[in-house]
Parts: C-alpha cells; sequence; structure tokens
C-alpha cells in the first residue's frame, strides 16, 4: 500500500506535534507492506513560513521526502482576519476563504498531488488547521484521510473546516476526547473514524541520568519541568503567574524549569527562581524531566500530548489542566498524575506532590505502564493498520 503524509513541515529540527507524529508513523509502517512519503512545503518556521529548504526530493531515514516552494502570501490581509478569528468577531465564509488561502499553501505541491493523486493508495493530511490540508485535501478527497490533531480553540468553530471533515474518506482521532469534540462541532456521525494516537519507544531502561543533568547545569534544588513551544497557546504564562504567585506566598523550596523553542517573560524578581535552559538536546530533555517532581501541561489546546508521555516514560508523574479534555483524560486513566483548574488547586496539589515521594513514584509507576501498554510503537501501528483496512472497506 502506498501512502503519502502531508504536513505543512517536516523535519529532524522541526519542532511540532503533528510533525513528530507524521514522522514517527511514516518511520514505523512495515516496509513490506507500506510505501510511505512526505509531502511538505520548503518551510521550517511556523511563524514566518519562508522558504528555507531547497525545493526538491530526497531520501531520509527510508522515507521518499518531496518539498515544495511556499506560495507568495499577502500577510496583511491574513492577519487582519487572524486577529478577527481570535478576538470572536464573527467572519464571512469569504473572509475565512481568504485567510485559508494566504495560510501555508503551495500550488506546487498541490499540482503534484494533482497529477500523482491517483497512484497513492491513501494521502493523509495533518493537521486540519494549515491550507496545505484544507486545499490539498479537496483534490482527491476518495483518497484523503485527516488526522486533524483537533483542538476546542476559535479556529475549530470556523465554518469552513466542515468542508474538510464532510469531504475526507476517513478521519483519525489521537485520542477519544479528541473524536469527541469532532462529532459535537461536525455533522460526522456516518463518516468512517478511528482512534490511533501515537507510539513511542517504550523500553525499561531509556539511558537517563538526572544527575548528570544537574551537575552540568548546576542545579541543586527540586524542580518542577515544563518543556515545549514557549507560547500563550500552550498556557505558559498561567504556569509562570501560578508557580511566581506560589513562591512569593510560602517561599516554597522549589524552582521551576523552563526548556523548548521561543521567549518566557520573567518577572526580575523571580528570575533566580525560574530557570530557562532554551532548546535542550534530546539527551538533556529525558535528563532533566526524569530529575523533575513533576512536569507540568497546563496547555487545554491538546489533542495527544507528547510532553505527559515522555514524562510517565522515565517514571515522572504529571500535573495537567483540569479543563482540557483529552489531558485529563489520560490522567484518569492511568492513574499517573492529577489535574488543577485555578490557583489554589495548582497550589495543593504541587505541595502535596513536593510532600509525597512516594506517592510521586506510584503515580510515575502507573503513566509508565500505560504508555507501554497503549502507545508502544507496535500496539500503534497494529491500530493504524486496522484503521486502513476499515476506510477500504467502507
Amino acid at each position: 500500500m502506498r501512502l503519502a503524509f502531508v504536513v505543512p513541515r517536516y523535519g529532524d529540527d522541526v519542532v511540532g506535534g503533528a510533525e513528530t507524529l507524521a514522522r514517527g508513523l511514516a518511520e514505523h509502517l512495515p516496509r513490506e507492506t507500506y510505501t510511505a512519503e512526505i509531502l511538505t512545503t520548503c518551510a521550517k518556521s511556523h511563524f514566518t513560513w519562508e522558504n528555507y529548504y531547497p525545493e526538491r526530493a530526497e531520501l531520509y531515514n527510508g522515507l521518499e521526502i518531496r518539498r515544495f516552494r511556499v506560495n507568495v502570501r499577502d500577510i496583511s490581509a491574513f492577519i487582519d482576519i487572524q486577529r478577527k478569528i481570535e478576538d470572536g468577531i464573527p467572519t464571512t465564509i469569504d473572509e475565512q476563504l481568504l485567510w485559508a488561502k494566504e495560510s501555508v499553501n503551495s500550488d506546487n505541491l498541490y499540482d503534484y498531488i494533482w497529477r500523482n493523486g491517483k497512484d497513492y493508495d491513501y494521502l493523509i493530511f495533518l493537521p486540519y488547521l494549515f491550507g496545505t490540508t484544507f486545499w490539498g485535501s479537496q483534490i482527491f478527497p476518495e483518497k484523503s484521510l485527516l488526522i486533524p490533531c483537533l483542538h476546542n480553540e476559535v479556529y475549530s468553530k470556523l465554518s469552513i473546516f466542515r468542508i474538510t471533515f464532510e469531504k475526507v474518506r476517513g478521519v483519525i482521532f489521537n485520542s477519544e476526547p479528541e473524536g469527541n469534540l469532532a462529532r459535537r462541532l461536525f455533522p460526522i456521525e456516518d463518516k468512517a473514524m478511528a482512534i490511533v494516537g501515537m507510539g513511542f519507544d517504550s523500553g525499561p531502561d531509556r539511558g537517563y541520568d538526572p544527575v548528570r543533568f544537574r551537575k552540568k547545569l548546576r542545579i541543586g534544588d527540586d524542580y518542577i519541568l515544563y518543556f515545549g513551544r514557549k507560547e500563550g497557546g500552550k498556557n505558559l504564562p498561567l504556569l509562570l503567574d501560578y508557580f511566581c504567585r506560589l513562591k512569593r506566598e510560602t517561599g516554597m523550596g522549589l524552582k521551576l524549569i523552563i526548556a523548548g523553542d521561543g521567549e518566557a517573560r520573567i518577572p526580575d524578581d523571580m528570575k533566580n527562581e525560574v530557570i530557562d535552559m532554551g532548546f535542550l538536546s534530546e539527551r538533556d530533555k529525558i535528563d532533566a524531566v526524569a530529575g523533575a517532581i513533576f512536569v507540568c501541561q497546563p496547555s487545554v489546546n491538546e489533542s495527544f500530548s507528547i510532553v505527559i508521555m515522555e514524562a510517565w516514560l522515565t517514571g515522572v508523574p504529571v500535573l495537567v489542566h483540569g479543563y482540557c479534555d483529552v489531558t485529563k483524560w489520560h490522567v484518569v486513566e492511568s492513574g499517573g498524575g492529577l489535574y488543577f483548574r485555578d490557583y489554589y488547586e495548582f497550589a495543593e496539589v504541587t505541595g502535596y506532590l513536593v510532600r509525597n515521594p512516594g506517592v510521586r513514584e506510584k503515580m510515575g509507576e502507573r503513566g509508565r505502564r500505560y504508555v507501554q501498554d497503549r502507545y508502544s510503537w507496535p500496539a500503534v501501528i497494529e491500530r493504524f493498520d486496522s484503521a486502513l483496512k476499515d476506510f477500504s472497506n467502507a
């Protein structure tokens, strides 16, 4: 079976959940059954969408990667409409279509799909939000599958995305709550659907060494960890606000370490209590996770959350936002952590976890078993393979 995963960005140096999911699925599919390719743009930054990589086909990690140049965009028109969307101001269908037109698009990519799409069994588009998915999936909708990575956000309420969900042959969700959200937003009850998720290499020893990390970075205090993109969409400002308030009110001997792309605004009086490590290597990241009291994932916009799975694989519990259906669902299903809904719950739960190392150890082990049982690559590929067979028979 020949598959093409269509994503707006792709590469080892591209940080993003959808891109990581596409790469993981494509690289772990059994070669005796599947031939997988990547169709993507030349962009690297999801802020500028400027062409960065050369436009060409290349072989990498056993996959054919075809890159196509991003169209010239009317940035002003895009930003004007995006601001209206984010501010909750109603937009017309024409405005939404213009916004999608000025999103990341590639006429060269669409031309390739038009000329060659018939040669693929399935074209798999992800995530739902970008022009490459909205326009690309309409070329051969009977061959198009959608992995939406859907969040309960303002964009998901746009009328144009009903077209995407209605026209594709099937939809693959990362979690049960994501599927429930899609059914509330779109009339897709009769659509072929499946829940697959993302896989992880879940051996008992991942080679982490928290002592090495502490020595390298001269960290002597206990700490909680945030890693991921440093932006409002991931709710990092809320975590910073809650942590700084906790420190000021209680003087608790605890630091917050944040790591990842972007910038964080740390109050002047907290610069010794909040440590911004920048972007960490994979080795340093795993070591940092393993040494944390817990990993905090405050985002309310998740369809899966790679962050909490990676924490659990090191045996570390997680603290998630109670208003995120997906991460709360994982925590309740696994017993691998706790959740908070306001500052007072954040403060109470943080203190509880700091004072109870035995509880932390049990939660971390429950989380580890949860990932190993449900999200090992063999389990995920089995679900993915079963989904494609069901879509073929639909």
